[in-house]
Formats: structure tokens, sequence, C-alpha cells
């Protein structure tokens, strides 16, 4: 049995709008993560104390930043942040810029997946719109941001 022409100009009409409602609502986002082995990896130069993410959304991309309060048996910011960037060193994790309040690394084997190290600071945690649920000690930890650019 044919359909008639009008039934099929409604098919496609429908379509079509089934096609831009769900445009709106993630069909069509894409996302970025570092990967689950960067992260692992990163997590395996100290104690993780707290591990939480943000995940802002720009137009269709979500962008998750994990967030890691670590301890890298330190008992300073400047000798914490001199342990992180010797042992991501080892790694594979090449030091981009410094700052006074902290680093940025890339890797060669997780491509696109930059992080930062900086002394831990719950206004800094805040800042990205995360929380942290302990009150910690804020003359050893660290705070690690990884992300996943496209």
């Amino acid at each position: 049995m044919a359909m008639s022409r009008g039934r099929i100009i409604s098919v496609m009409v429908f379509v079509v709008c089934a096609v831009v409602s769900t445009a709106g609502c993630g069909l069509f986002q894409v996302t970025f993560r570092a990967e689950a082995g960067a992260v692992r990896e990163v997590s395996g130069i100290g104690r993780v104390v707290e591990k939480t993410f943000v995940d802002p959304i720009y137009r269709n991309t979500i962008q998750i930043d994990d967030i890691l309060v670590m301890d890298v048996g330190a008992s300073s910011h400047e000798e914490g942040m001199a342990v992180a960037r010797d042992r991501l060193a080892k790694a594979g994790w090449v030091p981009g810029v410094e700052r006074e309040q902290g680093i940025s690394l890339d890797s060669a084997r997780w491509k696109d997946t930059p992080l930062s190290v900086a002394p831990y600071e719950p206004e800094a945690v805040r800042s990205l719109g995360a929380t942290t649920t302990t009150p910690y000690d804020q003359g050893k930890y660290l705070l690690v941001v990884m992300t996943k650019v496209g």
C-alpha cells in the first residue's frame, strides 16, 4: 500500500521536528573528559584525599574537569609542588608554564589532557564550581585539575 503525498510530508515534518527538539536535549552534545587511565596515573603520585569534578556546558560541549585533593607526603606546599612535579615527570608528564600559584603539565601518552597542580585552597576549589566535603590542612595538600581538550 502506497502512502499518499500528504502522509509522506506529515512523516517528514514529524521527523524534522523530532530531530530539532532533541538537539536541545543533549542528543547532539559532545563530552570531553580525561581518560580514566590518565586520572589513575596521576592519582598514583600520592594519596587522593578527595575526588570531585565540575561539568560546565558551553553550547553543545560538556567539559568535565576531574579535581583531586592530594597528599604527596610533603610538609609544605613548596615541597609538595616539587614532589608532584618530579613524580609526574617520571610518569611522562612534561612541565609547562610555572606560576607562583601552580604549574601546568602535558603528557605525550595522554593526548590533549593537560593538568594543573597548585597548593590546595578551599577558595580555589569553590572558584572551579566544586565543593569539598571536609576541611583540609591547607599547608600540605595539593589541588590537581585534569581536563581533556578537543
